[in-house]
Formats: C-alpha cells, sequence, structure tokens
C-alpha cells in the first residue's frame, strides 16, 4: 500500500508534512501547559498523521466508489509481498509510541484494531481513488499488534488497572464492530478474491506452458528438427492446442495429452530405400512412443498406398481395437514415406466403452436384414456406435438396392436403428 501509494497519490509527502506540524503544533502546547514531556508526544502525533495520509489521502487508482473490497486472503501471498509488509511497518510506529505515551495497551490495541477496519472501509466508500482489501487490513492489524506489544514490552507499566484498561478496549472494538456491520450493509458492498484470482491466472499461464511444451515436443518428433517451430494456439475451453511449424501443424488434447492429427505441408512422398516393413516399423515407434494406452491390445494392419510408385511409395498403418469381436471407437492411422518420414496421423483415442454383448452373430444377420428392409446383405461389420447418447454393438450393412445404401442392425435387439451424429 505504501509503495503504490507513493506513486499514485499527488503531493503524499507534502500533505504529511503540513498535517504533521499542525498536529505537532497543537501537541506540544497542550504537552506543555500540562507540564509534561513534548518529544514522545509530538513523535506519536507523527506516527498517527503518517497512517492518515498514507491510506486516507485520494488516489489514482484502485475501485473506490463502486463499494468492492478485495475479500481473499493467501498468507504464503502477503508473506511474499513486499507491499503486505510495508504496510505491517507502516502500522508498528504508531501504537508502539502511544503505548509509550499512555501506558494503556489493550486500550491502544483495541483502538488500532478498529482503525484499522474503518480506514479500510473509507477507502472502499469514501476516498476516491483508493480500494479495501482484506490482506491490507490483516497486515495493517499486524503491524499494530506488534508495535503494542513492543511499546508495552518498553514501559512494563500500566497506567490504570488492568481490568479497566480490558474493558475500555472491550467498548472501543464492539462499538467498531457494530458501526462496521451497519456501514458494510449500508454500502451494500461487493466483493472479489484478488488471491485466487492471481493463482488462477498462474495456473492457466503454467499450463498453457506445459502443454506449449508437450506439443512442441510432440511436433519436433513429428517433423524432424528441421521444422521451425512457429507458435501454438491453446484452447483451454476445448481443451485443444495447435502448434505450427514450417512444415506442417499438430493437434493435440491437454491436459489429457493425447495427439490427434498432424499434417504436413508437402505431402508428396520422396525417393527412399525403406522396404515396407522398415517403414512400418517407423510408424509403430511413432505410435509405441506417442500413443502406448491407446494401441495396447489393437490389430495393426498395414498397407502400401501408390505401391506401382517404386521408391515414391508411401506406408500406411492402422490401429483397431476389438473387444468381443466389435470393433471400437479408438482408431490410428499414419502414414510413412520410403525415405521414413511420418507425413501425418489422425487419431480417435476413445477409450472403449461398456456396452451389452452382441447376440446376433453374421451368421443369423442375414434374416435379420431381410426382415427389416426386404433386402439381402451384401458386406457388413460390426461395430460400437453411439444410439440415442448410449453406446451399443451396432451391425453396419451394405443392402442390395439400388442406392447400394447402409443400415444399422442392433446387435443385442435386432432393432433397426439410426446412430448418433
Amino acid at each position: 500500500m505504501i509503495e503504490a501509494s507513493i506513486g499514485a497519490v499527488p503531493g503524499l509527502l507534502a500533505a504529511f508534512a503540513v498535517l504533521w506540524a499542525m498536529s505537532a503544533a497543537v501537541v506540544a502546547l497542550v504537552s506543555r501547559s500540562r507540564e509534561r514531556p513534548v518529544l514522545l508526544p509530538v513523535l506519536a502525533a507523527g506516527a498517527v498523521c503518517g497512517i492518515v495520509t498514507v491510506t486516507l489521502m485520494p488516489g489514482m487508482a484502485g475501485t473506490a466508489g463502486e463499494s468492492v473490497c478485495d475479500a481473499g486472503w493467501s498468507m504464503a501471498q502477503a508473506a511474499g509481498s513486499s507491499s503486505a509488509w510495508l504496510n505491517v511497518a507502516l502500522f508498528i510506529p504508531a501504537p508502539l509510541l502511544l503505548t509509550m505515551l499512555f501506558k494503556r495497551p489493550l486500550t491502544v490495541a483495541g483502538c488500532s484494531v478498529a482503525a484499522c477496519g474503518m480506514i479500510e472501509m473509507a477507502q472502499a466508500t469514501v476516498v476516491a481513488g483508493r480500494s479495501c482489501s482484506v490482506t491490507d487490513s490483516v497486515m495493517n492489524t499486524a503491524g499494530a499488534l506488534i508495535g503494542t506489544a513492543a511499546g508495552w514490552a518498553l514501559v512494563r507499566t500500566w497506567r490504570r488497572p488492568v481490568w479497566k484498561d480490558l474493558a475500555t478496549s472491550a467498548a472501543v472494538l464492539g462499538v467498531s464492530a457494530v458501526v462496521l456491520t451497519m456501514w458494510i450493509r449500508s454500502a451494500d458492498l461487493g466483493s472479489y478474491d484478488e488471491p485466487a484470482q492471481q493463482a488462477h491466472q498462474r495456473a492457466v499461464e503454467a499450463q498453457a506452458d506445459s502443454a506449449d511444451a508437450w506439443i512442441t515436443e510432440a511436433a519436433r518428433e513429428t517433423f524432424g528438427p528441421n521444422a521451425e517451430y512457429e507458435g501454438s494456439e491453446y484452447n483451454k475451453a476445448e481443451g485443444l492446442i495447435t502448434a505450427t511449424t514450417s512444415l506442417g501443424e499438430i493437434t493435440g488434447r491437454w491436459p489429457d495429452e493425447t495427439l490427434i492429427s498432424a499434417a504436413v505441408n508437402d505431402n508428396e512422398a520422396e525417393p527412399g530405400d525403406l522396404t515396407h516393413g522398415q517403414a512400418v516399423q517407423v510408424g509403430k515407434r511413432f505410435a509405441e512412443r506417442w500413443f502406448p494406452k491407446q494401441i495396447q491390445g489393437a490389430k495393426l494392419t498395414t498397407d502400401v498406398l501408390a505401391a506401382d510408385a517404386g521408391n515414391r511409395a508411401m506406408h500406411h498403418l492402422t490401429y483397431r481395437r476389438y473387444v468381443d469381436g466389435v470393433m471400437m471407437p479408438m482408431r490410428l492411422d499414419l502414414t510413412v514415406t520410403s525415405a521414413g518420414r511420418l507425413l501425418g496421423f489422425t487419431a480417435d483415442p476413445v477409450a472403449d466403452p461398456e456396452m451389452p454383448r452382441p447376440k446376433i452373430t453374421k451368421a443369423g444377420l442375414g434374416d435379420v436384414v431381410r426382415k427389416e428392409t426386404g433386402s439381402a446383405p451384401v458386406a457388413s461389420v460390426l461395430l460400437a456406435q453411439k444410439v440415442s447418447g448410449q453406446w451399443r454393438p451396432v451391425w453396419m450393412v451394405g443392402v442390395q438396392g439400388a442406392d447400394e445404401s447402409d443400415v444399422f442392425i442392433d446387435a443385442v435387439t435386432g432393432d433397426l436403428v439410426a446412430p448418433d451424429a
């Protein structure tokens, strides 16, 4: 607060000097009229004037006038904040000197705590360009109690009985609590949580940094060390991060750390010496490195694309997993050139869904299809599909007819169904 106030409050030092000079003159006159020492009261007045000018002078920042207060509190954040410790330092001298002057530590402590609360409410509702903060109030109160304790340690005497000092302190705190409660209600004070917001922002930034490091590593291994990294875009709402390089783009899900797709800018296969088996090993190593869970238990099929292109052929790998003969939604496709370059991949890393075991076999499928459609099946595949939001084993069947359309048969009930889009 002090640090911010010096820069944000015009004329702070001049106002302090004027206020202290005026109060010091009055205090000195009163002390001399009572034939008491002048120095200690003047110093105490200066300490109080310092608090007043730093906390209650109008500034050029904050949310005062909007009746909003930072209600958040973080011990770790306060401990690491130089501004918070300056708040503590600001409130030590006045209670220390007032305790030495009046020798009523409990009364001084009660008045100091009440003043801390009043100051924060004034900053929220009265003082232009200022705002209140629970952190400031806590640190101010800590400074006031430290100052009171230090003053008591120095004088070790009470000007009145302890019980009277305690009663006065309790009365001050009670009255201030009532006033503050009524003040807060009448001000309709709103609140926000600055420490929580900052912690959330740090977490978002850390997550973005981690996502960027992960997708950058994947891009380097996908496109090779010659790819120049151009940046990444993280869509937190959709959980997607895309890295762009000079050779292509790659997309994955974060924080799941699952890759979805990659495509090179130049998808023309260059000449290479790898056999089909060697190219497949390149693709397998990539799949095992980046999709270990997805390909576990999956069936690998391979094919040569443009086989007549000679050493410019492309080698395709497809991973699919089957449970009870049902093709699961998980899928991974990779394409590798004969030079060992990964042209790209597409992945659908869906976990195997739970669903009933199929009852209708391929042998009995023909009768079901003819009953439902009046046509004979041409080809069929059993796969997991969502029907009305539920995973089901479904036969996808090609039927005879002019349009050669596919139909879908629930492999448990035999009903004609329409899978979700």
